[in-house]
């Protein structure tokens, strides 16, 4: 992936700003700021440094753990460049507003004050979790065209967070918690959700038909 400065900068609005990727980073904050305004105030290993704070190793995004992103304001924010650096194929979205019926646990967790906006994002390989100030909720403006609500609607696939939901809200969130809510919401798997697990796992066309005519078989 070709990342350039601009779109790093854009990257940083999942963080909060530069200020708290810089200090994940472990940098001065001001010669990130400058670095990204173009002048040579980072070393190659510094550059590496961040692009590890940013999620992005190498210049890839990470599929070992789950992203975690946290947003103080959104409001007439365009969220899509900062997207597509992590889903470049486009992704699925899903919410957990607060007023939806969510069982006893989860409910108890409205007594809490001011619990943040969480929403789940994932391409079948990158995962992560969202979480925005209370009652600022994601609009399709930010969204762009590269995240899509999954079932085709906000409301159409609610994320269930009751199993974990100090970790959803806190964090940090396991892989296993994530896929846990992800797949326990009725979901009906599509064409793209089974590209998504060939790409994961590494099969061609090929081998993914013959796994699923013989599934009990070792194919190599």
């Amino acid at each position: 992936m070709d990342l350039d400065r601009h779109s790093l900068r854009e990257a940083c609005r999942l963080f909060g700003g530069i200020k708290p990727v810089a200090r994940r980073a472990a940098m001065d904050h001001a010669n990130v700021t400058k670095w990204f305004k173009g002048q040579p105030t980072l070393s190659a290993t510094s550059i590496a440094r961040l692009l590890n704070a940013l999620g992005l190793p190498g210049g890839q995004p990470s599929h070992e753990y789950v992203h975690d992103w946290r947003l103080g304001n959104i409001l007439l924010v365009e969220l899509e460049e900062a997207f597509k650096i992590y889903f470049p194929g486009g992704a699925e979205v899903m919410g957990t507003p607060w007023s939806l019926p969510w069982g006893t646990n989860a409910r108890k967790l409205l007594s809490r004050k001011n619990p943040p906006e969480i929403y789940a994002i994932s391409d079948g390989r990158v995962r992560a979790v969202l979480r925005l100030p209370s009652m600022l909720l994601l609009q399709k403006a930010n969204m762009g065209q590269t995240l899509r609500w999954r079932g085709g609607a906000r409301n159409s696939c609610p994320l269930d967070i009751e199993r974990a939901p100090g970790a959803w809200i806190d964090g940090p969130l396991s892989l296993e918690e994530f896929e846990t809510a992800w797949n326990s919401t009725g979901h009906v798997a599509t064409d793209e959700d089974v590209l998504a697990v060939m790409r994961e796992e590494g099969l061609s066309h090929e081998h993914a038909i013959r796994r699923l005519r013989r599934p009990d078989d070792d194919i190599s």
